[in-house]
């Protein structure tokens, strides 16, 4: 019932959105609760079912039957030599299992689904409003003073004890867990009562944690995303200069080339006439005119083919 309920005020919230989804607005925050806690403690407290009385539980729990058969087991062991001693032997140990049964059968009648794992050592969880806890049972014992040993005419006294084996400073009473001088509904009740109340507030808690983180998310994200497109711009802007500056070491080079072209013609037209004025031919000088003139027509932008000279228009990546 709980559960349903958290999932019906979960569709009936308007103040989620997604904080990475910038056309989602950001929504109003989330009102303040209708009612109070103590108003919801009283209504819990109003509609919490009638627990059956303890000793109106006449059933042993198929729990309680496996750990008074492995007691058992441990009985017979004992006896022959074996070093384990079993627990639940004794008057302490049958109150204990005694408490043990009113549990499992009082969460079990409100909807709660228990657990017992271990095959030597067990422990106990109890199914409580979609997560698992682990608890532990026992039985406190303590050496009375004079007076009251003289008065209650008794030398130890017992109470039952429960303790949550997970996060036991959010739940529990006293020190570090329930203790009770006698078995009754109201403990079992208080037992419940105080994880659903905690689990509202938490419950409250989180709603207005999860409202402030998604907007602190948001505007993480908008400052992201600011920043993304000031990278993008000084990035657009770098590759800008660099392809202005290719383009200038390109026509630069491409002039230079075009100069050095003529002046190896110019230094060949030299040679030629030093050449022909000289009483002998020079040896291998048609070779090498031969040569410089494919060099100087090699890097001549004058002399590239069409083709050529649209590759290298093309590195000039001119959008217009």
């Amino acid at each position: 019932m709980i559960r349903n309920e958290y999932r019906e005020r979960d569709a009936a919230r308007t103040d989620e959105f997604d904080p990475y989804d910038l056309n989602d607005p950001i929504k109003p925050p989330p009102p303040p609760p209708s009612e109070s806690l103590d108003n919801f403690r009283e209504r819990m407290d109003a509609i919490f079912p009638d627990l059956p009385e303890p000793k109106l539980i006449t059933t042993r729990h198929p729990i309680v039957q496996k750990l008074m058969d492995f007691d058992a087991t441990l009985v017979a062991l004992r006896r022959r030599g074996g070093l384990d001693s079993p627990n639940y032997q004794g008057e302490t140990g049958k109150l204990a299992l005694e408490w043990l049964n009113v549990l499992l059968h009082s969460f079990e009648f409100l909807g709660f689904e228990v657990l017992v794992r271990g095959k030597k050592y067990f422990t106990f969880q109890l199914n409580f409003l979609g997560h698992h806890k682990a608890f532990v049972f026992f039985i406190s014992e303590r050496h009375l003073p004079p007076v009251q040993r003289k008065a209650l005419k008794k030398t130890l006294s017992k109470t039952y004890c429960f303790r949550w084996d997970q996060e036991t400073n959010k739940y529990s009473k006293g020190d570090n867990y329930y203790e009770f001088e006698a078995i009754t509904p109201e403990c079992i009740k208080q037992i419940v009562m105080d994880v659903v109340m905690y689990d509202e507030k938490e419950y409250r808690d989180r709603i207005v944690s999860c409202y402030q983180w998604n907007v602190e998310r948001r505007q993480h994200e908008i400052e992201q995303r600011a920043y993304e497109i000031e990278l993008a711009a000084e990035r657009m802007r770098k590759a800008q200069e660099r392809l202005l500056k290719s383009r200038e070491d390109m026509m630069s080079n491409a002039v230079a080339s075009m100069n050095h072209a003529d002046q190896i013609r110019d230094l060949i037209e030299i040679m030629q006439t030093k050449s022909q004025s000289s009483k002998r031919p020079v040896k291998n000088l048609s070779r090498w005119v031969r040569w410089a003139t494919h060099h100087a027509n090699t890097i001549d932008p004058r002399h590239m083919s069409v083709q050529g000279f649209e590759a290298w228009i093309g590195k000039f990546k001119l959008k217009h």
